[in-house]
């Protein structure tokens, strides 16, 4: 029997409530309650298919996930003080309370049963980085797309190539409920199938336009919000460490495109935006399907190979292999705005 670990489980409570706290001074109080509502109610409809006849079982990982989920949800639901703008109940204060007691309870005994589900944090911030009310029209690279070129109030600072159509295939309402089921899905850990289903729902271009379009957009914002949400982190480590920079890498596969290669091994300091053959980008995704990260780095660390930028010879042989004509676009110029010859010093 695995032995229970109530530090994880604590650590896990104490971090939902401070990101709860971080989220509701940027998004707002009702609007927090208002997203915890709906993942609450979802989640019991979807606990209710997963004990139900047909459902794997109470007993099972999938139920026993959303359990901790709820559990978790309404933990948080309870500390934010109703009727107060911004105001969280101290975890110093609510972290003896009987009722906190129980879920800590209930997230050990997961955790018994199932190694690493009690102690996992809810991903709050990644969450409400897909609300426009919290992130303007950066919330979302659809809304990115939408609004480039466009001469609106609160546009984005960095421009992007506007994507014909956007806003005749979707529109800014819709939009904003692919957001809101994108959200929802990321607190109550949603599989991506039921996310898909859920944006398509809410739009009759995606009803009728092929299976992997509505798997894109779920992917694309999945990794845009944990891009922006990990470059947050780094802006706040940067106070403290003031020589945090941020690298561009990418994932090497089949699939991955000659632009990627193109831009891996990119370093900007924090507030600087990337190059890319798309535009200019704070962070990954700079297109949809790009499964780049930026990755955390000091400058007094040295550049380890595999960030280094890979050679010409490598982007041309990918751009053949794409059968694109002509020769590939020049890749950013400069790779780095840091002088090199400081890393590692």
């Amino acid at each position: 029997m695995v032995a229970k670990n109530p530090k994880a489980v604590r650590d896990a409570l104490a971090r939902n409530r401070r990101e709860a706290k971080e989220v509701a001074e940027k998004l707002g109080v009702k609007k927090l309650r208002e997203l915890l509502r709906r993942v609450e109610h979802d989640l019991v409809l979807r606990l209710h298919r997963a004990e139900g006849l047909h459902g794997p079982g109470k007993d099972s990982f999938t139920a026993t996930q959303q359990r901790i989920v709820l559990a978790q949800v309404r933990d948080i639901t309870k500390q934010l003080t109703k009727g107060m703008k911004d105001q969280l109940v101290s975890s110093a204060r609510t972290i003896a309370e009987k009722s906190t007691e129980s879920v800590i309870d209930y997230l050990q005994e997961a955790e018994t049963a199932f190694r690493g589900l009690g102690a996992q944090a809810l991903p709050l911030n990644d969450a409400a980085i897909l609300q426009s009310t919290m992130s303007g029209v950066e919330s979302t690279v659809l809304r990115r797309l939408a609004s480039s070129g466009e001469q609106i109030a609160g546009a984005n600072e960095v421009p992007h190539k506007a994507k014909k159509g956007i806003l005749q295939r979707y529109g800014m309402e819709v939009i904003g409920h692919f957001e809101d089921a994108m959200s929802e899905g990321m607190v109550g850990r949603k599989p991506w199938s039921e996310v898909r289903a859920d944006i398509v729902s809410n739009s009759s271009f995606l009803q009728d336009a092929p299976a992997y379009w509505a798997e894109r957009i779920v992917r694309t914002e999945t990794a845009n919000a944990q891009n922006r949400s990990n470059l947050l982190a780094m802006r706040g480590a940067n106070e403290d460490l003031e020589d945090m920079c941020k690298i561009l890498s990418c994932v090497f596969d089949f699939r991955t495109g000659s632009d990627s290669i193109a831009v891996h091994g990119e370093i900007r300091r924090l507030n600087e935006p990337f190059s890319t053959w798309f535009g200019l980008s704070q962070h990954p995704p700079d297109r949809p399907n790009d499964r780049g990260l930026v990755v955390p780095h000091r400058v007094c660390w040295p550049i380890p190979p595999d960030l280094q930028p890979r050679p010409d010879a490598e982007i041309l042989a990918r751009w053949k292999l794409e059968k694109k004509k002509g020769a590939p676009p020049s890749r950013p110029a400069p790779m780095s705005t840091i002088p090199l010859y400081l890393f590692g010093k």
